[in-house]
């Protein structure tokens, strides 16, 4: 997002926030309306569906806003919830965006101990504590963690030598060969055949 398009879309009374990377499993607010809504909908098609059976008449599409909405089917006279409107009503809905940090807009889906950190580092690679002061602490709990999960493999015979072993290099192809670069267009398949050729030769 550019901050020219943000200021324009604000002075037109739009305000774009944009989310938090990686965490839609804790800023979906809806998911916490629709939870309650499902549920009261497919009691409702429980209910609806048995009463129907009971007199032989099957659930057609006009059964949809009995469904939704609730009230008394005129088939059966069975009285249904209104599924909708307590899930998504304006205290529900307000209390979703209070959780997720949407309204009022605050750090809480940062601050949610679900979330899984990231370290921020600076230019020289070092831990920035300014804009995580857990940064230290995690970079440390990760250590520790790659140091015990070696010293198991160890301890069950892993040999770390493997690792680092390095293949001798060989070449897939002779150089300044239209095999070569037909490889090359095979991997990149931006340029083509001819225009790979007239490079190689040209160099």
């Amino acid at each position: 997002m550019k901050v020219q398009m943000l200021a324009h879309l604000r002075l037109r009374g739009l305000h774009v926030v944009s989310g938090l990377p990686n965490s839609a499993g804790k800023t979906q607010e809806t998911d916490q309306n629709y939870g309650p809504f499902k549920g009261h909908y497919q009691t409702n098609l429980h209910t609806l569906s048995g009463e129907l059976f009971e007199v032989k008449k099957n659930i057609n599409v006009t059964d949809l806003p009995f469904l939704v909405f609730g009230g008394k089917d005129p088939e059966t006279g069975v009285e249904l919830f209104d599924a909708f409107n307590k899930p998504f009503s304006a205290a529900n809905c307000l209390s979703a965006w209070r959780k997720c940090g949407v309204v009022p807009l605050t750090r809480a889906p940062m601050e949610d101990k679900g979330m899984q950190h990231e370290l921020v580092l600076n230019a020289d690679q070092s831990v920035n504590s300014v804009i995580n002061p857990e940064g230290s602490k995690l970079l440390q709990l990760e250590q520790e963690n790659h140091n015990s999960a070696c010293d198991f493999l160890s301890s069950i015979g892993y040999d770390f030598r493997h690792q680092h072993h390095k293949e001798e290099e060989r070449s897939l192809t002779s150089p300044n060969h239209n095999q070569k670069n037909e490889l090359i267009f095979f991997v990149t398949q931006k340029l083509p055949v001819r225009s790979f050729m007239s490079l190689t030769e040209s160099t």
